[in-house]
């Protein structure tokens, strides 16, 4: 076997590694996550807003303007017309449900200035695919998220083959 073949190998090795690693980790903070919500849940009445639960811990500084959605929040770049990032919090309930993803269509967020967005002809024969920060598949709950998720503030350019299949 050839040196160039084993250099990918081990990186194969590498990698699959730290997948197998990532994933362990995210299941036990998943699982932490689920006890500490239903914990919580029978001590509360009132679910708090969204807004305090995705910062609950803090809200990153930036000179940007953050949006809060339906079931998610983003941090808008207007001058590079994408989000730089975006935080939910993910619930059983907030993954399943009716909201059809068919019937939402991508398009710029209504209360931001159009110099100031992206829009569809952004991406048409660019190479690049819409991918979004918050998955459409996190708002199932109801339609208005799932229509929130495909406001250009949640998209960003992506590499078509990692956004499909």
């Amino acid at each position: 076997m050839g040196t160039r073949m084993q250099a990918r190998l081990a990186y194969f090795g590498v990698g699959v590694l730290a997948g197998v690693g990532a994933g362990a980790g995210y299941w036990r903070v998943y699982k932490q996550l689920e006890l500490s919500d239903s914990l919580e849940s029978r001590h509360k009445n009132t679910e708090l807003p969204l807004e305090q639960r995705v910062f609950k811990y803090g809200r990153p500084e930036s000179p940007f303007s953050s949006r809060t959605y339906t079931s998610h929040s983003v941090l808008y770049d207007h001058v590079h017309k994408v989000p730089l990032w975006s935080a939910e919090v993910i619930t059983p309930q907030g993954i399943s449900g009716p909201a059809k993803r068919g019937n939402s269509r991508f398009q710029p967020d209504p209360t931001i200035l159009t110099r100031f967005s992206s829009g569809n002809a952004d991406y048409l024969k660019s190479g690049w695919s819409r991918g979004h920060m918050t998955p459409a598949a996190d708002c199932k709950h109801c339609q208005s998220a799932m229509d929130d998720s495909h406001y250009l503030t949640n998209i960003v350019p992506q590499d078509f083959n990692n956004n499909s299949g």
